[in-house]
């Protein structure tokens, strides 16, 4: 069975639900920190050490580029960018199944309104 992960965290509810048989379709998480330590824990993603490692791990948007990843995870959650400056999310969703999109979830909702493939694509 698949789950969608909303307010992750540090992803204790996807750590019982993945012991249970679970697979992750998609994890959303608004702070950076916590989404990094959820990066870390699931993904094996150092995302402040090896920034360029984050092959699951995307920003709806950020003010900061990939390549300032140490100022993306200390960026104020509820300041995001409504523009999205730096946006890491593939138009077709191909990059989310599986991954852990960091940004406020109404955006993420709009986005997903947006971008109709991508919400068809994690529905599939």
């Amino acid at each position: 069975m698949n789950h969608v992960e909303l307010f992750a965290g540090c992803g204790g509810l996807c750590l019982g639900l993945t012991k249970a048989g679970f697979k992750l379709t998609l994890a959303n998480e608004l702070s950076p920190m916590a989404a990094e330590t959820f990066a870390y824990n699931f993904f094996g993603e150092d995302l402040a050490t090896h920034p360029e490692a984050a092959k699951r791990t995307h920003w709806i948007s950020s003010s900061f580029g990939r390549d300032a990843m140490t100022k993306r995870l200390r960026e104020d959650p509820r300041s995001y960018p409504e523009n999205g400056l730096h946006s890491d999310l593939d138009p077709d969703g191909a990059n989310l199944e599986g991954g852990l999109v960091v940004g406020n979830i109404l955006a993420l909702n709009r986005w997903l309104e947006e971008h109709p493939v991508a919400l068809e694509n994690l529905r599939n």
